[in-house]
């Protein structure tokens, strides 16, 4: 358990695991053209945000769109920012609470 050096919170795992058990597989979304947003990540200490489709546990990988430098559909290591967070003791990324699930050209029209 890392502590953030800044608020003083336990730091928290980006996917849950009760979240990561409802994300399809990334296999899974590959080839929808129009995938559903079910998880919303975003920095707080930039401008970065993921809006996640879907999630491999086991790789720590996961499918979504990529808003901001280079946006577009990506797969991106979720697991590396979880770890960055513990690292340097900080929760530079989080989770959007009050997230509601979208279809990917949706957000992206009002990115």
């Amino acid at each position: 358990m890392t502590i953030d050096k800044v608020t003083g919170l336990v730091i928290k795992p980006l996917i849950p695991k009760e979240v990561a058990k409802l994300l399809p597989a990334v296999e899974s979304t590959c080839r929808n053209e129009d995938p559903v947003a079910l998880w919303h990540l975003f920095s707080v200490v930039s401008d970065w945000e993921y809006f996640v489709v879907a999630y491999d546990k086991a790789s720590g990988m996961a499918d979504g769109y990529q808003a901001l430098f280079r946006p577009g559909r990506k797969r991106f290591s979720v697991r590396d920012y979880d770890e960055l967070n513990d690292e340097i003791a900080m929760q530079i990324m989080e989770y959007d609470v009050d997230f509601v699930p979208a279809s990917l050209s949706e957000l992206i029209a009002h990115v």
